[in-house]
């Protein structure tokens, strides 16, 4: 396969990873300082986490794709064969459905705290889980 296509399809996929998993980390940003109850902190602070580090995690690699289609001669083949094929693709769709998963977890987690504001107890009366 040419170098120049695997790197627009790599592209495309590391693009769509870091959109969702950019709009998870800006939703955390903005909800940061509100009140939330001591056993639901620790499920933020993991989806923040996680987003995090897949948000740095494929810095490099998008940077690599972009600068393979400024400048092919950056790699060592023009070509790449089935099995690298195979392999980039994996890793990069890995990637971005686990930034779809991480988004969609925290979409539960806002479905998790409304349901608990609505039937649960005050924050005050519950005790901290740790």
């Amino acid at each position: 396969m040419n170098i120049q296509l695997l790197a627009i399809l790599l592209l495309i996929g590391r693009l769509i990873s870091e959109g969702f998993i950019i709009a998870v980390i800006r939703k955390q940003w903005k909800i940061r300082k509100t009140a939330i109850h001591p056993r639901l902190r620790a499920l933020r602070r993991v989806l923040t986490l996680l987003a995090i580090l897949v948000f740095i995690g494929n810095i490099y690699p998008l940077l690599l794709d972009a600068y393979t289609l400024y400048d092919s001669a950056v790699r060592t083949s023009q070509t790449v064969n089935l099995v690298g094929v195979f392999y980039s693709l994996d890793n990069n769709l890995t990637f971005m459905f686990a930034s779809i998963l991480i988004y969609a977890l925290y979409k539960l987690s806002d479905v998790v705290l409304d349901i608990a504001e609505l039937v649960g107890k005050p924050v005050k009366d519950l005790p901290d889980e740790n």
